[in-house]
């Protein structure tokens, strides 16, 4: 039996969490087909399999822009024929792929085109997330339980990567993905708001033009812009210890489970918890865990691939899942509202960003030590990475602890209830600077922050 308040929020949003279990698919379902695509049948480098990433990648890391076209369409074309419209143009690529995919730079480009309407979706469908959040008193809830429905959608995703990696229709199977994903965004339950500004540029620019926004976007892109072992290890399991799809395909789906199961502990357990404390136990393991690595991939410790993966994904995905939760409910408290996918998009997209960053300096990094498309490296060179990845990993570590006490994962302000109401403290952050964690709805082209001091200012 599920207690009745899992229920109700299930019951009440199940039309979103539809569409975040399609959007976890079809993200996910490429990653196995285009892992072997590039490494098997293509024989590309680690730095080349960074900087391709990076360009697929690269649609998620404008979303804000999305976001602010996204609030000013909703005035013409409401959100779930976006987030359809998205679903479909996505599915559209896939299809093209589907008749041929014989050539890296059209897989790469098409790729592209299919990540940024996917990016789109993804942008409108936060929004309703965000906007329903605001309604309810439960920190946390909705949010976790649709990174499950997300992650539920990237195992079976995953199932099906390693069913077709090599299938003629591969393509065309997830184009087919894209069609049900925006089949069900066309039943998304909406309260248009008639009151939505069309102001959209100004409005955000207000938002942003505030030290502590800027401080919890700096953190945001800390928080993952240190270069990453991913390729390096995806290309070495591959070349040097021959791992199977299957492999592969089983520990992408321990990840996914694992998220799911993450996403269930934090909600249970650490919703309330010191933000400071989860930082830094969780970056703590994420550090031991990049040590691990290095140990496994220069062979100073032996263990079987498969088991070495498992065990990788597993940790990986819980520790990580953990550590971002707290970033994902701040910044959806963060948001002001009719402003809901500008602001939310523009959060996510610095994180999308700081990965992009993180990629081409893993690209860069891995030329700069030598370690390219080949099995045979000098330790010292691997060495000589890792600990680079862990200096940095340390370096951003510090400037989140420093910062990070801002910002808490209860109810840190209370919302506005009218224009020229100011926002009241919480008594245990009654000496913390004022964000504008609730803006009033914009009307007309007004844009009010009576909540944020005049020191807070840039």
């Amino acid at each position: 039996m599920f207690p009745s308040y899992l229920r109700l929020v299930c019951a009440t949003n199940r039309d979103i969490f539809f569409v975040y279990f399609f959007l976890g698919l079809v993200i996910v379902a490429p990653s196995n087909i285009l892992r072997y695509y590039f490494i098997q049948t293509h024989n590309i480098s680690p730095a080349d399999l960074a900087f391709y990433g990076g360009i697929i990648a690269f649609p998620w890391s404008i979303k804000a822009v999305y976001g602010m076209l996204s609030d000013r369409l909703r005035v013409f074309l409401n959100r779930r024929l976006q987030i359809a419209f998205g679903f479909a143009c996505s599915g559209l690529f896939w299809s093209i792929l589907g008749f041929d995919s014989s050539s890296v730079f059209r897989v790469v480009f098409f790729c592209t085109f299919s990540s940024f309407f996917l990016a789109c979706s993804d942008v409108v469908l936060d929004a309703i997330m965000v906007e329903r959040i605001s309604k309810t008193q439960n920190t946390g809830r909705i949010q976790s339980i649709a990174w499950a429905s997300r992650s539920f959608g990237s195992l079976v995703g995953c199932i099906f990567g390693f069913s077709f990696t090599f299938h003629r229709n591969r393509f065309s199977f997830i184009a087919l993905f894209c069609m049900l994903g925006s089949f069900f965004g066309l039943h998304i339950n909406e309260n248009f708001n008639q009151n939505t500004s069309t102001m959209v540029l100004r409005a955000f620019c207000t938002f942003l033009y505030n030290k502590t926004i800027l401080l919890f976007v700096l953190l945001l892109f800390v928080y993952g812009y240190e270069p990453s072992d991913g390729t390096i290890v995806e290309y070495m399991m591959i070349k040097k210890f021959d791992v199977e799809s299957s492999v592969f395909a089983i520990a992408d789906m321990i990840s996914y489970v694992t998220i799911i199961l993450a996403s269930m502990f934090f909600d249970a357990f650490l919703r309330q918890a010191n933000i400071v404390h989860l930082i830094l136990s969780t970056n703590i393991v994420a550090i031991a865990l990049i040590v691990f690595r290095n140990f496994i991939i220069t062979d100073r410790i032996v263990m079987e691939s498969d088991v070495f993966l498992y065990a990788n994904c597993f940790i990986g995905a819980f520790v990580g899942q953990i550590a971002f939760l707290p970033f994902a409910i701040v910044a959806a408290k963060l948001c002001p509202k009719s402003l809901e996918g500008t602001v939310y998009a523009f959060f996510m997209a610095v994180t999308n960003f700081s990965g992009i960053v993180s990629r081409e300096l893993s690209g860069l990094f891995t030329n700069v030590y030598n370690i390219k498309n080949t099995i045979n490296f000098r330790t010292q060179d691997m060495d000589s990475f890792y600990l680079l990845c862990i200096l940095l990993d340390f370096i951003g570590l510090i400037v989140i602890l420093c910062y990070i006490k801002t910002f808490t994962l209860d109810s840190t302000f209370r919302n506005k209830t009218t224009a020229h109401k100011e926002t009241e403290l919480d008594s245990s952050n009654s000496d913390l600077e004022l964000l504008p964690s609730e803006l009033e709805s914009f009307e007309h082209t007004e844009v009010e922050l009576p909540t944020i001091q005049t020191d807070s200012e840039i």
